[in-house]
C-alpha cells in the first residue's frame, strides 16, 4: 500500500474502477432512445469512452508495485463528472433522461470512493452548477433554478455524509481483517515457537541424563589411570616407561577434559530458579568454549580476554548459552571451508565505554545483506533443512536486550562475520532483571539462608 490509510487500499479502488470500467460503456445503448442529431449521440458515446478510459487508467494507478491512490481518486472523480455533464448536454440537457443523474454524482463518488470527501464535494457542486446552467440556458423558472439548486444541495451534503460512513466502514473492515491475519500469523509463530521450545527442553533433558551416565564409566577410567600409574616401577628412567608415563598424563588430561565438559552440561541443564543476576564473562566464556570445542575441534580458536573484567549484568548460564550459540554457528560457517587459511575462529573479549564486550569473528564467507537484515528473527536461520532452528540467536537476542545491552553483527573487513555483545555491568540493585524473574541479590540471599 502506497499509505497506511485504509481508505486509499488500492486493491478496493481498483476494484470500483474495473467495475465502473465495464458498466459505463453499455449504456450506450439507451444513449439512442434520447432521440437527438447523430453527431450529439456521438459526443455521448466519445464521452462514455472517455469515462471508461478514464477509470481504466485509475486501475491501472493502482496496480503493483508502486500504486498512486490519490492521483487515480482524481482521476476518476474527474472523468465521471466531467463525462456525465456531456452526456448529459450531448443527449437533451434538461430534457435528457439523464439530466436527474446530475444530483446522484456525489453519490457516485460514495461508492466509487468511500472516504474521499474532497471528490464527493466537488462531484456534488459541480452537478448542481451544470445543472443550474443548463437549467438557464433553457429559460427554465428561476423558482425551478432554486428548486434545483436546493434539492442538489441537499443532496450533496447527504451524499458527503454517507461517503464520510463509507469510509469509517471500510477503514473498520481493513482493520478487521488486518487484525485477523496478525493474530493468525501470531499464533502459528507461538505455535512453532512451543513446539521448538519443547524439544530444545527435551533435548536438554537427555544431555543431562548422558552427562550423569557418562560419570560413572568415567570414573572407572580415572581409577585405572591412577591404578597404572600406581604400578609404575618407582624411579624408572628408561624411555619406554617414560613414554608411558606421558601417555597417561595425557589421558589424565583427557579424563578431564571430559569431566569438565560433563559438568558444564549438567550445570547448564539445571534450573536456573537460584542463580544469581550476575556473570563473570571470562569464566562464561571459558565454559563455553569447552561446551563448543566438539564442534570446534580441528579449527583454530584464538581468544583474547582481557583481565580484571568487572562482572557483567546477566545470569551466568544465559551469558553461557548465548556465547555457545556465536561459536557453534562460527564453527558451522568454517567447518566446509575448501581453504584451511579461512578455518579460524577469534574470541575476543575486553571492557568499552563502561560494558563489557565479547566478539567472535569467524573465517567464513561472512552474511548476505538480507540475511543480516533477519538475523534475529525467531525462526530464521541460513542453515540448510534440518540444521538449525532458527531459534539460536533469537533468544540469545532477547536474553541479551533484557538486561539492556546489544547483540549485533556484521561482515569484518577479512569477510567473514563478526557478532558482538554488549553487556552492562551488574548492578548492586536487586531485580536486576538480568533473570526471567526478580532475583535478590547477594546479602539478601545470605540473609535468607541463615
Amino acid at each position: 500500500m502506497a499509505s497506511r490509510d485504509p481508505l486509499l487500499e488500492p486493491r478496493h479502488l481498483r476494484r470500483t474502477a474495473l467495475l465502473g470500467a465495464t458498466l459505463v460503456v453499455p449504456f450506450a445503448f439507451l444513449d439512442l432512445t434520447q432521440g437527438g442529431p447523430p453527431a450529439h449521440l456521438a459526443v455521448a458515446l466519445a464521452a462514455r469512452l472517455a469515462w471508461s478510459l478514464c477509470l481504466l487508467a485509475g486501475a491501472a494507478l493502482l496496480a503493483p508495485p508502486l500504486p498512486r491512490p490519490r492521483t487515480a481518486a482524481t482521476l476518476m472523480a474527474a472523468g465521471t463528472v466531467g463525462a456525465s455533464l456531456v452526456i448529459v448536454a450531448a443527449t437533451g440537457g434538461t430534457q435528457s433522461g439523464y439530466f436527474a443523474f446530475l444530483l446522484s454524482l456525489p453519490f457516485c463518488m460514495a461508492v466509487l470512493l468511500p472516504g474521499h470527501l474532497l471528490p464527493a464535494t466537488a462531484s456534488g457542486a459541480v452537478g448542481v452548477a451544470g445543472g443550474a446552467l443548463l437549467l438557464a440556458g433553457a429559460r427554465a423558472a428561476p423558482i425551478e433554478i432554486a428548486r434545483w439548486v436546493g434539492t442538489g444541495a441537499a443532496a450533496s451534503i447527504l451524499a458527503v455524509y454517507a461517503t464520510h460512513l463509507g469510509g469509517l466502514l471500510l477503514r473498520r473492515e481493513l482493520d478487521a481483517a488486518r487484525s485477523r491475519a496478525e493474530a493468525a500469523s501470531a499464533l502459528a509463530t507461538s505455535e512453532r515457537r512451543r513446539a521448538a521450545t519443547e524439544r530444545l527442553a527435551l533435548v536438554g533433558r537427555l544431555a543431562a541424563g548422558v552427562a550423569h551416565e557418562v560419570n560413572n564409566p568415567l570414573g572407572f577410567v580415572k581409577a585405572n589411570l591412577d591404578f597404572v600409574r600406581s604400578q609404575l616401577p618407582p624411579g624408572a628412567r628408561s624411555t619406554l616407561w617414560s613414554e608411558v608415563d606421558e601417555a597417561l598424563k595425557d589421558a589424565d588430561l583427557g579424563v578431564e577434559r571430559i569431566r569438565r565438559i560433563v559438568e558444564d552440561l549438567r550445570s547448564f541443564a539445571r534450573d536456573d530458579a537460584d542463580e544469581p543476576c550476575g556473570a563473570d564473562a571470562a569464566a562464561a566464556l571459558a565454559e563455553a568454549l569447552r561446551l563448543a570445542s566438539v564442534r570446534t575441534r580441528g579449527l583454530s580458536v584464538r581468544t583474547e580476554v582481557a583481565p580484571g573484567l568487572p562482572p557483567v549484568r546477566i545470569c551466568h548460564k544465559r551469558l553461557v548459552q548465548v556465547a555457545v550459540n556465536l561459536l557453534v554457528n562460527a564453527a558451522d560457517a568454517v567447518l566446509d571451508a575448501d581453504d584451511p587459511g579461512h578455518r579460524w575462529i577469534e574470541v575476543a573479549a575486553g571492557a568499552e565505554d563502561g560494558d563489557v564486550t565479547i566478539r567472535v569473528e569467524d573465517g567464513g564467507a561472512g552474511l548476505s545483506d538480507a540475511a543480516l537484515g533477519r538475523l534475529f528473527e525467531p525462526f530464521f536461520t541460513t542453515k540448510p533443512p534440518g540444521a538449525g532452528t532458527g531459534l539460536g540467536l533469537a533468544l540469545s537476542h532477547e536474553y541479551v536486550s533484557a538486561v539492556g545491552g546489544g547483540l549485533t553483527a556484521w561482515n569484518g573487513e577479512r569477510g567473514g562475520a563478526v557478532f558482538e555483545v554488549r553487556l552492562p555491568r551488574q548492578s548492586s540493585a536487586p531485580g536486576c532483571g538480568a533473570c526471567t524473574r526478580e532475583c535478590p541479590d547477594a546479602t539478601l540471599r545470605r540473609a535468607a539462608n541463615g
